[in-house]
């Protein structure tokens, strides 16, 4: 793999150089708080607008993440099939929160990671980690490191750098069947406050504000709450309203601010978002946030189409990977868990397109780079969502007991992928056939668990995505 290179940008005409570097300022705010809105309208879900914090409120019983595009999920966008969520946001200012977990059986990955409330990654307790079960402890950023909790030592006490903390437990599930079992074991994690003493420099006081997650999804939401539609649409709308926009995003950082505190790009929201004489200026700093945001991929790019950013969880100052995070999988694992791997294109750079009876193949070589276990899922590029179809298969992976292998000691697995609306394939590549929607493009993410060296270094190159039909250019399946 290869690293993507710079990318250029067209300034219109009506903007003059002297705006230039006003230009320059509002596009990177836009960039610097793209997650913001995607992140509060997420909490705003999960809490109900802020009002349901410090518990799992959000526990898939089943795959809740197939749309036909009208409504969003429960579970978010880009939900993997391979594990149950289990989801609970944090509000750190109202005191500690205790974390139980319950004995996982040896063999079954699960994970319980902590991610600040801009996403970055902190700590995590898991099957990797080898964390036994028991209890806990999470505490806020007003919580020095010389504050000691009786029963908790330092290696069970984790110290978030924001009071707002996101946790997507994931439990691994074996195959459908296996889902009772799975959710029986995600039932066992729990939350509860911390009603014990404390000594060090925390005081009672530090404690017990304003709910911070309420104040950042009202930021959004306003005192009403509405289900949450979907980012991509959500974000392109709120982007062309930049005093809304940057109002709410002054808000969001006001109530929790990044650790290091506030910088040069936080002073700068409240007079954009005042900004009303420069309309066009803010209007062309979105639209070339967009750009930046949507269009060229910052990361490693395979000879093969695929795509990954090492850096996901771990973001730093790249604000820009932070926010091509946000956009397609917020809340993403770090790199050492999972690594995603996504590609929109065939072997010939054309987009991914079923819809007008195209027919592709991917061959990978076994066994996949991954210590636990991996899976290639299927999405609809509009809506970033499942693809409802009629043999209920969202993934392939290798725990599906009866896929089809060919080759030497069968160590070639063909993955066939076409439309719902066509005849799907017959014999043994019925087993391995993943069905792509019928009325929209979609594209795939290699999710590899435990990935092995050669993928962090960039030097495993997944197969290309072959076309190996082509579909009528004048005809649609749907």
């Amino acid at each position: 793999m290869h690293a993507t290179q710079a990318f250029n940008v067209t300034i219109p005409p009506s903007i003059a150089p002297s705006q230039l570097s006003a230009l320059a300022n509002a596009t990177w705010e836009y960039i610097y708080t793209w997650p913001l809105p995607i992140l509060a309208k997420s909490y705003a879900s999960v809490t109900a607008n802020g009002t349901k914090i410090n518990t799992y409120n959000l526990r898939a019983t089943a795959l809740s993440n197939v749309s036909s595009g009208a409504t969003a999920p429960a579970g978010g966008v880009t939900p993997n099939h391979d594990t149950l969520y289990s989801q609970a946001i944090l509000d750190l200012s109202q005191g500690p929160q205790v974390f139980t977990i319950p004995p996982f059986p040896t063999g079954r990955y699960w994970i319980v990671p902590f991610l600040d409330a801009y996403t970055n990654f902190f700590g995590a307790l898991g099957s990797h980690f080898s964390s036994p079960p028991g209890n806990y402890l999470v505490v806020g950023r007003n919580v020095s490191n010389t504050t000691t909790f009786p029963g908790f030592t330092a290696n069970q006490t984790f110290h978030a750098p924001t009071d707002i903390v996101w946790v997507i437990a994931r439990v691994q599930t074996f195959n459908d069947s296996d889902i009772p079992t799975a959710y029986e074991l995600g039932q066992g994690l729990k939350i509860a406050p911390y009603n014990g003493t404390y000594t060090g420099a925390a005081a009672p006081s530090a404690f017990n504000q304003t709910n911070k997650a309420v104040r950042i999804s009202q930021a959004f939401n306003g005192t009403g709450y509405a289900p949450y539609v979907g980012p991509i649409q959500y974000v392109a709308g709120l982007a062309q309203q930049p005093s809304s926009w940057f109002a709410a995003a002054a808000a969001f950082l006001a109530a929790d601010p990044p650790a290091g505190g506030l910088g040069p790009l936080d002073s700068q929201l409240p007079g954009l978002a005042a900004a009303s004489n420069s309309a066009i200026l803010l209007q062309t700093a979105a639209q070339i946030a967009t750009t930046c945001v949507t269009v060229p991929f910052i990361g490693l790019v395979s000879e093969t189409g695929w795509q990954f950013n090492p850096n996901y969880s771990f973001f730093g100052t790249d604000y820009l990977s932070r926010a091509q995070s946000a956009e397609v999988v917020p809340g993403a694992l770090p790199a050492t868990e999972v690594v995603y791997l996504t590609t929109y294109t065939d072997s010939n750079g054309l987009p991914l397109d079923a819809s007008r009876g195209s027919v592709y193949t991917v061959s990978f070589q076994r066994p996949l780079p991954a210590g636990a276990f991996w899976s290639l899922g299927i999405y609809n590029t509009t809506n970033l969502f499942f693809i409802a179809n009629p043999i209920n298969r969202w993934v392939i992976n290798n725990q599906i007991p009866d896929l089809s292998y060919s080759g030497p000691n069968n160590s070639t697995l063909v993955v066939y992928i076409s439309s719902t609306a066509n005849q799907p394939p017959a014999g043994p590549q019925r087993a391995n056939w993943l069905p792509a929607p019928s009325n929209a493009p979609f594209f795939l993410i290699l999710r590899l668990y435990l990935p092995s060296a050669s993928v962090l270094n960039g030097s495993y190159e997944p197969p290309a995505v072959v076309m190996s039909r082509p579909g009528s250019p004048g005809s649609n399946t749907s």
